[in-house]
């Protein structure tokens, strides 16, 4: 997935599944209201809310995904598919095609596992996206945090089906991203597209589909899957 693919990961699944930052308790969980900016149309907020309140109760999630990245310099973009799996602090991306990989989000480090060349890459979580990390599916006021909301193009899109546009509030999240956008189903509380436009022409989008919530995951299922005798490196240094 590449160290940027891998924040643009973080993110992106901060997107598809939104659940409390650790310090909510059950209760501030599920009745908070949205920290959503005044200029939000009201019907815009209504539906954030429901989606938001379906969502506190949901444990984990699974959906199949489409990356695509857009670039100037080729007239095709650059497509990849696979599984991404999620609990409240846990996240596996399993890529499938082309090349088969691994990426575990975990403990305030990401794992990155190719199979082809049997090496397992560690980087350490650090500022803002170790706050991602500890919890990676943050609820709609962590978004509203970080992000200024606003309502996205809803000229193309079915009834129950809405977007909104973001902005990053920080210097450290810019530096990745200049805006994104997002398109969710509010009946069943499902992203549907995350895409992020990285200035100069960049575009990267994730498309999810069979999305699964609550699929009861065992721990067993969100690990690397190590072959014997894996190199591990740590290009950052640090750990064992």
């Amino acid at each position: 997935m590449g160290l940027r693919g891998i924040t643009l990961g973080i993110i992106a699944v901060c997107m598809a599944w939104s659940v409390p930052p650790p310090e909510a308790t059950a209760e501030e969980a599920g009745t908070a209201p949205l920290a959503l900016p005044d200029n939000i149309d009201p019907a815009l907020r209504e539906q954030l809310e429901t989606m938001d309140a379906k969502l506190a109760e949901v444990e984990d999630f699974e959906a199949a995904f489409v990356k695509a990245r857009h670039t100037p310099l080729l007239k095709k973009p650059l497509v990849s598919r696979g599984v991404v799996k999620a609990t409240r602090d846990v996240v596996l991306w399993e890529t499938t095609e082309p090349r088969r990989s691994r990426t575990l989000i975990a403990d305030d480090e990401v794992k990155l596992y190719d199979l082809e060349q049997e090496r397992v890459e560690v980087y350490p979580l650090t500022g803002e996206m170790a706050d991602f990390g500890a919890s990676p599916l943050p609820r709609f006021n962590e978004l509203a945090r970080r992000f200024e909301i606003e309502q996205g193009s809803v000229e193309d899109h079915p009834g129950g089906v809405i977007s909104v546009n973001l902005t990053p509030r920080s210097a450290e999240l810019r530096e990745y991203i200049e805006r994104l956008s997002m398109t969710f189903d509010v009946e069943r509380a499902e992203i549907i597209n995350v895409s992020f436009h990285q200035g100069e022409g960049e575009l990267t989008s994730y498309t999810f589909d069979s999305v699964t919530l609550d699929p009861g995951l065992d721990p067993g299922e969100l690990t690397l899957g190590l072959a014997e005798d894996v190199e591990v490196v740590r290009p950052y240094g640090g750990g064992e």
